[in-house]
């Protein structure tokens, strides 16, 4: 019996473990583009507050979407490519004109290295997200 209670104890404490690491890898990542995003369109402090928040809400859902094994890959590009849409459209509500001027010029620059194929995007790619066989 103390044997099953010591396995169910490690089992659950590698569980939250990795849960944790997993959500600090977004909150990681999320900080990362907000800063990349600070020093490219000049942030105040205040939009790097609200852009770090729209960022990691939307990397949470992306993560989220990624790991639902009831979609199909199709659906998942879908509802990925929605996301990045919203997040575009939440941060332009942030941001000043001149910002999101500069703003739509990288996005567009980013989308025509990503069809030229010099930029490989991994979450919008079906086969990096369809769930995973055991």
């Amino acid at each position: 019996m103390k044997n099953i209670k010591l396995i169910l104890a490690a089992f659950l404490m590698t569980t939250t473990f990795a849960v944790s690491a997993q959500e600090q890898t977004v909150q990681q990542k999320a900080t990362i583009q907000t800063e990349q995003m600070a020093v490219q369109l000049s942030l105040s402090e205040q939009q790097k507050t609200q852009i770090h928040e729209i960022n990691l809400g939307v990397m949470q859902k992306n993560d989220a979407v990624k790991q639902d094994a009831s979609m199909t890959p199709e659906v998942k590009v879908e509802s990925l490519k929605q996301n990045d849409q919203a997040r575009i459209d939440l941060i332009n509500l942030v941001l000043t004109d001149e910002q999101k001027a500069k703003f739509a010029e990288s996005n567009a620059k980013s989308k025509a290295q990503i069809e030229r194929g010099t930029v490989r995007q991994l979450q919008v790619h079906p086969t990096n997200i369809a769930p995973k066989t055991k």
